[in-house]
């Protein structure tokens, strides 16, 4: 009998014939461990698993044989009913999805219906096969996990190098199939296995603004992108994340209950990189729409906005879980309204991109910053110091501050001293919302922030960059 449509036999089914029920499992002894519940590795456990144990085979596995009659019988045959280490790396062999993503899918996907709900378009509109570039704007933590739940096929995501560095987190990531890439440079490695993923039919998830949204709007298309995807050579579908900043957004401490709508057309071929990257912008752009009566945790908006508004004083800004906004220095208070707008003294409600734009450095504070300046000099106190070299992990130097000076960026804690001349660096970038990389050649220096906020010090050190004309990469 020829086999139908449905019959999965690859990724996690190839390890084993009931990948799920097993991870239904170990989910269960995991939480058991994690509250300490005594009776879950002794009592829970075992039973549950005899129970779906008993299941599989009275009532799921006849269920199948019958649908797809010798196929299934073949593959009931050849694979083991336990699960299989030594099949691993058959397993994973794109565009077969490796074992850690199904099941991460499967666990996230009614959660994230039932939280934000992910309307989406048919998915007959999707290729069943082939290679795939998807494109996706960048507006939450939770982007990739929305993603790959409404995909029906498995997607590789290229994902940044600092993303990989603690050790822990680097095998999450390649158990999961992320594809490593260093942003604001050429990474040849990260371009030869999106080929090599491309080659064997999988799907590539790119998103090509580098970095989440501070504000909500649209950021940038990062260089190199458009040329990459022409590269590529293989159908491109565009897909839009409509409602995602309201879920997680970049300063958030958490995620809030949002309506989160994915919207995407059918693929499309490659043009000129200039078509390209015009196709991106139009697909890509969404702005905040008009403000819904919810209420949302204002909780580290401050990380936003560095500075007051009203009286310019830097960390001042505090916000409160019930959306609540006020100034240390000057007293002037507002609301968070649906984590978009904000109404703040007598003004708004604004989006959040209007007051961002408010806090940014005026013409007499970019002048301060230029030959011989600064002056004086600017110093931020920070958390915790940690530097590397390379992609090895950050070595952490403890508490401290940063003197930015006419020469340079002094960097000091605990009897640890560091000088960065404005030459040597490479790019300054802010990773997550409370940590500022300053990267040089062949070093990385990680500056840690509790309740300051990063972008007031990015902000300073990017003009000062600027007033001397050197190159670098921002993000």
């Amino acid at each position: 009998m020829a086999r139908r449509p449905g019959l999965q036999t690859r990724g996690a089914y190839h390890l084993t014939r009931h990948p799920v029920y097993w991870g239904y499992s170990l989910t269960l002894l995991g939480w058991s461990g994690a509250f300490r519940i005594s009776t879950g590795p002794i009592i829970v456990v075992p039973l549950v698993t005899l129970v779906w144990i008993l299941y599989v085979l009275a009532i799921e596995e006849p269920a199948l044989l019958k649908r797809y009659g010798q196929a299934a019988r073949e593959w009931r045959a050849a694979t083991p009913f336990l699960p299989d280490p030594r099949r691993w790396r058959t397993a994973v062999t794109p565009p077969s999805a490796p074992p850690l993503y199904l099941y991460l899918r499967g666990l996230c996907r009614p959660l994230l219906r039932a939280w934000c709900g992910l309307a989406h378009p048919p998915l007959s509109s999707v290729p069943s096969e082939g290679p795939l570039v998807v494109v996706a704007n960048h507006r939450s933590y939770l982007d990739g996990f929305l993603l790959a739940a409404v995909f029906p096929r498995p997607i590789s995501f290229l994902t940044s190098a600092e993303a990989f560095r603690p050790a822990w987190q680097r095998l999450f990531l390649r158990g999961l199939g992320c594809i490593r890439l260093r942003r604001y440079t050429p990474d040849a490695g990260a371009i030869r296995e999106m080929m090599r993923t491309l080659r064997a039919g999988g799907v590539v998830g790119i998103f090509p603004e580098g970095e989440r949204s501070w504000d909500g709007g649209p950021s940038p298309i990062l260089p190199g992108v458009s040329r990459m995807l022409a590269l590529a050579g293989a159908p491109v579908m565009v897909v839009n994340l409509d409602g995602s900043y309201r879920l997680w957004p970049r300063w958030g401490r958490g995620p809030r209950r949002a309506e989160v709508i994915v919207r995407w057309n059918g693929p499309a071929l490659p043009g000129r990189d200039r078509e390209i990257e015009l196709r991106l912008v139009d697909e890509l752009s969404s702005h905040p729409s008009t403000p819904a009566p919810r209420r949302r945790s204002a909780a580290d908006v401050g990380r936003l906005l560095w500075r007051c508004p009203a009286c310019g004083q830097s960390n001042s800004i505090r916000g409160l879980p019930d959306g609540k906004v006020y100034c240390l220095s000057c007293d002037i208070r507002g609301r968070l309204h649906d984590g978009t707008h904000l109404e703040l003294g007598s003004e708004g409600p604004l989006p959040l991109r209007a007051w961002a734009r408010r806090v940014a450095l005026n013409i007499e504070e970019r002048r301060a910053l230029s030959p011989p300046g600064p002056a004086p000099d600017r110093r931020w106190s920070f958390l915790r110091l940690s530097d590397g070299r390379g992609d090895s992990p950050l070595t952490m130097r403890g508490k401290g501050e940063a003197v930015l000076t006419p020469e340079g960026l002094i960097l000091r804690a605990r009897g640890w001293r560091a000088y960065i001349s404005a030459r040597s660096i490479r790019s300054v970038t802010v990773e997550g919302s409370h940590k500022l990389q300053v990267a040089t050649s062949d070093r990385v220096f990680e500056l840690r922030y509790r309740r300051g906020s990063p972008r007031g010090p990015r902000i300073h050190l990017e003009a000062w960059l600027d007033s001397r004309g050197f190159s670098y990469r921002r993000g």
